[in-house]
């Protein structure tokens, strides 16, 4: 299993445990379907923040991401 799987496989699960405990604590009940329409939404803003990350930090001409990218001004 490469890195990039282990990310999904390990946000999927994260997901899943997450909203089951939530929803256990509401006294209601969570599809599967549900659980992974919110994993892969997580997934795809992980991966516009990461393009972001990586756009600021080549504006500012540096090599990597900095925390000042991740900063909210």
């Amino acid at each position: 299993m490469d890195d990039n799987e282990k990310i999904i496989t390990t946000v999927w699960e994260s997901v899943r445990t997450i909203a089951n405990k939530e929803a256990e604590a509401l006294g209601k009940q969570v599809s599967p379907a549900f659980t992974a329409s919110l994993a892969e939404i997580l997934l795809s803003q992980m991966g516009i923040m990461a393009s972001d990350l990586e756009a600021f930090a080549s504006h500012a001409k540096r090599a990597g991401i900095s925390m000042e990218d991740a900063k909210v001004k």
